[in-house]
C-alpha cells in the first residue's frame, strides 16, 4: 500500500544476555529475548502476539594465527508477531596489517 505505519509500539519485553571469553582467543555471546506485542494504540491487536528471539555466537582468533579469526552465529525468531524465522552466519576476519 506504498504506507508507512508503526505496525506494533507497545511491546512488553525481557532481555537476557551474557558474554564471555573461556579461553584464549574464544569469545561467545549469548542473547534471549521474550515478548509480549499488543500492536499499536489506533490498530491493537485482537489477542496479545508472543515472540521469542535468541541469538548464539562464537568466534575464535588465536594468537598464532596472526589477525586472522573465524565466526558462526545461529538466530532464532519464533513467535506469533513475524513468524519463526532462523538465521546462520560464518565470517572469516583479517586484523592488523594485510601484507
Amino acid at each position: 500500500n506504498n504506507r508507512f505505519e508503526m505496525y506494533n509500539s507497545r511491546v512488553e519485553a525481557f532481555h537476557f544476555g551474557v558474554s564471555g571469553k573461556p579461553l584464549a582467543g574464544l569469545l561467545y555471546t549469548i542473547k534471549v529475548t521474550r515478548s509480549h506485542n499488543w500492536g499499536t494504540y489506533d490498530k491493537p491487536f485482537k489477542d496479545v502476539k508472543g515472540c521469542l528471539s535468541a541469538l548464539v555466537e562464537v568466534s575464535y582468533a588465536p594468537e598464532w594465527a596472526k589477525g586472522f579469526g573465524v565466526s558462526g552465529a545461529f538466530a532464532v525468531d519464533d513467535g506469533e508477531l513475524y513468524g519463526n524465522n532462523r538465521g546462520v552466519m560464518f565470517g572469516v576476519k583479517k586484523s592488523g596489517k594485510i601484507f
